[in-house]
């Protein structure tokens, strides 16, 4: 409650004589949505919503811990499961999985995947004259040998049982001993396997893991992908697109944290890419499988920071006001919540945002009666 904010900074007043002075005056959280209410309805709604936002910060702010007070910008990586998340700070990766932890990196990192279990990171670092791929264990926090290699080539993806697989010279290797000071990579695909649209391009793989033995692969440059899977038990090669856009995969979060009667763990839909054309992009989901399968496009958010939700078409986003905010591709609809952020990844313990001075904070509680009824209120204001 309100009251409560201004408990805490008046710390000199004598406890008693406060606690007294609080249970005679301080409004109950149905005087208050009341009282805001009445506002609204006699034509005080700007100052009303004013309230409105300035409580539900403050609310946000008790709810949320400080993880990182450093001020740097953040991008996520999560599993597929949305059980950890990871992010480069310089020459060192930070991963959570409900605890913080690090290790660091004798190169700052350029780029980084998470196996799809969230037991194992893979850190790709630049050099002058080399390509560094770092691996490491996200459950004891382990260093393994690094794998040095003579140029970056798209981008590599570690496995569920700890095997390295990246692109080299147009080829698709695999390092099976994560252990190991020496590379000892096996040759897995070439770009024979491979069907490329713009020959003469300077085409890559990019690799991402996506269940115990699949590999999703994208291949191409520019706007014009190949999205693949390679069975890594029975060495099958599937196509699955030809429209993707960009390589890159977006997770579906299916638990929602912050309104979990919402969830959707049912959705069959595991992952989102970019598909379409410049300036008219649009989403695709997929589900994946032994084979995975594309479902129907859809219209895409209208930020590129988003995380896609179990229900089809509703996402978190962050708003041009940098606010979280949740959109509806369906109804075209955007409704902006009170928390200030730059970037943000969501999990299943609780959501992770850098804030507007690019602190790193944590909630793992979901939005509450009060502070459900506030938004409420609030969007019937912004309506009317």
């Amino acid at each position: 409650m309100v009251w409560m904010k201004l408990y805490k900074k008046a710390s000199l007043v004598p406890f008693l004589f406060l606690s007294a002075l609080a249970a005679g005056c301080a409004e109950s959280d149905d005087e208050i949505l009341l009282r805001l209410k009445t506002e609204i309805e006699s034509g005080q709604k700007e100052k009303a919503i004013t309230e409105i936002n300035h409580t539900l910060i403050d609310l946000n702010e008790d709810f949320s811990e400080t993880l990182r007070s450093s001020s740097l910008p953040r991008k996520f990586v999560r599993n597929r499961s949305g059980s950890v998340t990871a992010w480069i700070e310089g020459d060192r990766v930070y991963f959570f999985n409900g605890k913080l932890d690090s290790v660091s990196l004798d190169e700052n990192g350029t780029d980084l995947q998470i196996s799809n279990n969230g037991k194992y990171g893979l850190v790709h670092a630049v050099t002058e004259d080399l390509c560094l791929l770092y691996p490491f264990s996200m459950e004891t926090g382990t260093e393994f040998p690094e794998i040095a290699l003579d140029k970056c080539e798209g981008r590599a993806a570690v496995m569920d049982n700890g095997e390295v697989w990246f692109p080299q010279n147009k080829k698709i290797f695999k390092k099976s001993d994560i252990e190991s000071e020496e590379v000892q990579s096996e040759e897995i695909l070439d770009i024979k396997n491979f069907s490329i649209k713009y020959k003469k391009l300077n085409n890559h793989f990019y690799l991402f893991s996506a269940s115990e033995n699949l590999l999703l692969i994208f291949y191409g440059t520019a706007g014009y992908y190949n999205l693949y899977s390679y069975n890594t038990d029975n060495s099958k090669l599937n196509l699955i697109s030809k429209s993707p856009v960009k390589p890159v995969l977006y997770w579906t979060q299916k638990k929602d944290v912050l309104f979990p009667e919402m969830s959707n763990s049912g959705n069959k839909y595991d992952a989102w890419i970019f598909t379409g054309s410049a300036g008219k992009y649009t989403l695709s989901p997929i589900q994946i499988s032994s084979k995975p399968k594309m479902g129907k496009s859809e219209k895409n958010p209208p930020m590129a920071n988003f995380i896609p939700l179990g229900e089809t078409g509703k996402y978190y986003i962050i708003d041009k006001s940098s606010s979280l905010a949740r959109f509806d591709s369906r109804k075209n609809s955007l409704f902006s919540f009170p928390i200030k952020a730059t970037s943000l990844i969501m999990l299943d313990s609780g959501l992770l945002y850098n804030d507007e001075n690019e602190s790193l904070k944590y909630r793992n509680l979901p939005f509450g009666e009060f502070e459900k009824n506030l938004l409420d209120l609030k969007e019937s204001a912004e309506e009317n």
